[in-house]
């Protein structure tokens, strides 16, 4: 049985999260010409579910794809589709941010990389039979001070040589970076690895169960599923084949909704380094329900939660533990973590160990090889939030003073916004409450749990945090 799929930008990737209630749907759009993917499943037709899948390397890479793709990325692929699923507040946190006008942010370019994050792993992603991600390629830019020193076979201090991911920045010597050069990874040649995948040993073979759990191929393994789902009569089995191509429209339920049916409980609070300070703000509440109607906060919140949205899923799963609010992608992550499917990653990636952001203050300057010739350097990519220094800030400027709703809608803070949102609400004015509330890293972690399974996160987060201080 051949299904097709079709080569568009539109149709992309759908994750479902619904309280962990459904999955991990997906329509999968590839760039690539003629390519084929085959899966093999084994099916209980007595039962109509499938036992598991038997798959080599192409259709596993693009499942640990997955955990590649920002958050924003995902949300703007799933705005795409023609039934569009939300995603607890993250929709509207995304559209609020769209909506803010750009003289908010430290400069043009900082907004569009809210709205287009970059991922951490494009160049593999790109490798793919069947791509996912349709960010652009990065690109990098020099100043043409930069690039005129270089055509005169000048060697330049290396203090202060940068390069910017982003063209028409500025230099830190004030000049358009709009001169493109390409890069050499820390000047050496990339390995060619023939046969490889791309996150995967070339030659593994994988079982894939219903709920996305991965293991090697093992007859053991196979057998231990037949026995787990109470598979007693061989005759009730089925073998097919699917093969997935590029050239007419795909949507079948029966091959891309696989089902949680075993829950997974962890937690990893205690590993985790979020925020080196507290940001403290304000929160109003309607007294009679418990409920945060807005927060007013500065631009340090606002940073944190438009960072949210550049977070690749794996940092995201990395955070939180992989808990049963993730559905089966919780299963697909534990797999990857799982010591004995360890050795079939390729050893040179280290992927999904990298995939995680361990902190959300400002990191280490990325240093590339940039060769011209006879002249070879290293550079720093400049950070795009700020045009003097590649260790760069937030995204927003300030001082600002935002007001966010419940469900994380960021617009400017202004009294008379505020009282066309109160009687929007119906709420009497008798029936309001301020307080202030601090966020650290327990409350940075809470929150980043609620923006996917809830629409009131502030609620969810700070009505209920103990010793929440309540302003007199």
């Amino acid at each position: 049985m051949e299904w097709t799929i079709p080569r568009s930008r539109d149709l992309a990737i759908a994750f479902h999260f619904l309280q962990g209630k459904t999955l991990v749907q997906f329509i999968i759009s590839a760039f690539s010409k003629n390519a084929t993917i085959r899966l093999k499943m084994l099916v209980d037709r007595e039962h109509n579910r499938v036992v598991f899948a038997e798959s080599q390397k192409d259709f596993v890479d693009i499942l640990l794809s997955f955990f590649t793709l920002p958050i924003g990325t995902i949300i703007r692929l799933l705005r795409k589709q023609p039934q569009p699923l939300r995603m607890g507040c993250l929709n509207s946190l995304y559209e609020g941010l769209e909506n803010l006008e750009a003289a908010y942010f430290k400069n043009d370019i900082c907004k569009n990389m809210l709205l287009r994050p970059r991922n951490p792993y494009a160049d593999e992603c790109r490798k793919l039979k069947l791509n996912i991600d349709d960010t652009e390629p990065t690109k990098y830019y020099l100043c043409k001070n930069y690039q005129s020193d270089i055509s005169r076979g000048k060697h330049l201090h290396s203090g202060g040589d940068s390069l910017s991911i982003f063209g028409n920045m500025r230099c830190k010597c004030r000049q358009p970076m709009d001169h493109e050069v390409c890069l050499e990874d820390n000047g050496v040649e990339k390995e060619d690895n023939g046969d490889e995948g791309v996150f995967v040993a070339g030659t593994s073979t994988f079982i894939i169960t219903d709920d996305l759990q991965i293991m090697p191929m093992s007859t053991a393994a196979s057998l231990a599923l037949m026995k787990n789902l109470n598979v007693m009569d061989m005759k009730a089995l089925e073998e097919m084949n699917f093969d997935v191509t590029l050239e007419q429209k795909l949507y079948h339920p029966d091959l891309v909704c696989f089902q949680r049916r075993y829950p997974i409980q962890t937690s990893r609070l205690e590993d985790i380094s979020i925020v080196d300070k507290k940001i403290a703000f304000k929160i109003t509440v309607r007294k009679s329900i418990q409920k945060v109607l807005f927060a007013e906060a500065e631009e340090d919140f606002i940073n944190f939660l438009f960072s949210l949205l550049t977070f690749p899923l794996g940092s995201v799963l990395n955070f939180s533990g992989p808990t049963s609010l993730w559905g089966s992608i919780s299963n697909l992550w534990s797999s990857v973590e799982d010591c004995n499917y360890r050795y079939t990653l390729r050893k040179n990636d280290g992927f999904l160990y990298s995939v995680y952001i361990g902190t959300l203050t400002t990191t280490n300057t990325t240093t590339n090889h940039y060769s011209s010739n006879r002249i070879s350097k290293f550079i720093s990519v400049l950070n795009s939030k700020s045009s003097t220094s590649p260790m760069g800030g937030g995204y927003m400027t300030g001082p600002s003073t935002f007001m966010v709703t419940d469900d994380l809608v960021v617009t400017p803070l202004s009294p008379i916004s505020v009282f066309s949102f109160l009687e929007s609400q119906n709420v009497p004015v008798d029936d309001l409450e301020q307080r202030m509330v601090s966020m650290g890293i327990e409350e940075a972690l809470r929150l980043l749990e609620a923006c996917f399974i809830s629409q009131s996160a502030l609620t969810k987060v700070f009505v209920s945090q103990k010793g929440s201080k309540q302003q007199k």
